[in-house]
């Protein structure tokens, strides 16, 4: 239960803190376009993947039966497996 709120607060710190700070920073500095839309998408992917995880394992700390517990441990596998996918280079 620990690990799911730790999780979650890092995810909604890591937006605030991207979304005040890091990203407006990015208008100051000369960058191609692509580079500053890449750098966005990056910073709310690994939000929106600590906040998934985040969840996934709250559930798993409040579930008692294996089954619902398999199912949440396979979501961590299937975020873990898609973020491998999405950070490979093409």
């Amino acid at each position: 239960m620990v690990a799911g709120l730790l999780c979650t607060v890092f995810a909604v710190t890591h937006t605030m803190n991207g979304t005040s700070t890091v990203l407006p920073a990015l208008g100051t500095v000369d960058l191609e376009g692509g580079m500053k839309t890449t750098f966005t998408y990056v910073w709310h992917f690994i939000g929106a993947e600590n906040l998934l995880m985040g969840i996934a394992l709250l559930v798993t700390a409040f579930q008692r039966k294996p089954s619902n517990v398999t199912f949440a441990a396979y979501l961590i596998i299937v975020i873990l497996v898609v973020t491998k996918i999405m950070s490979s280079p093409v």
